[in-house]
Protein backbone atom coordinates (compact mmCIF):
# COMPACT_ATOMS: atom_id res chain seq x y z
CA UNK A 1 0.00 0.00 0.00
CA UNK A 2 2.47 2.43 0.90
CA UNK A 3 4.37 2.30 -3.12
CA UNK A 4 0.62 2.57 -3.86
CA UNK A 5 0.52 5.60 -2.40
CA UNK A 6 3.69 7.15 -2.94
CA UNK A 7 2.57 6.57 -7.27
CA UNK A 8 -0.70 8.35 -6.28
CA UNK A 9 1.23 11.28 -4.73
CA UNK A 10 2.61 11.39 -8.04
CA UNK A 11 -0.39 11.34 -10.21
CA UNK A 12 -2.35 14.62 -11.31
CA UNK A 13 -5.61 15.21 -10.22
CA UNK A 14 -7.43 14.50 -13.29
CA UNK A 15 -5.55 11.07 -13.21
CA UNK A 16 -6.18 10.58 -9.05
CA UNK A 17 -10.05 11.39 -9.94
CA UNK A 18 -10.36 8.60 -12.65
CA UNK A 19 -7.99 5.76 -10.11
CA UNK A 20 -10.82 7.38 -7.45
CA UNK A 21 -13.76 6.63 -10.03
CA UNK A 22 -12.68 3.40 -10.67
CA UNK A 23 -11.98 2.41 -6.93
CA UNK A 24 -15.71 3.67 -6.54
CA UNK A 25 -16.73 1.39 -9.23
CA UNK A 26 -14.79 -1.67 -7.74
CA UNK A 27 -16.19 -1.06 -4.24
CA UNK A 28 -19.82 -1.11 -5.49
CA UNK A 29 -19.06 -4.52 -7.17
CA UNK A 30 -17.66 -6.04 -4.56
CA UNK A 31 -20.17 -5.07 -2.50
CA UNK A 32 -23.04 -6.04 -4.41
CA UNK A 33 -21.08 -9.44 -4.32
CA UNK A 34 -21.26 -9.30 -0.53
CA UNK A 35 -25.03 -8.78 -0.30
CA UNK A 36 -26.19 -11.66 -2.52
Amino acid sequence: MEMFRMDEAKLTSEQNKKVEGLLNKFSKCISLSDND
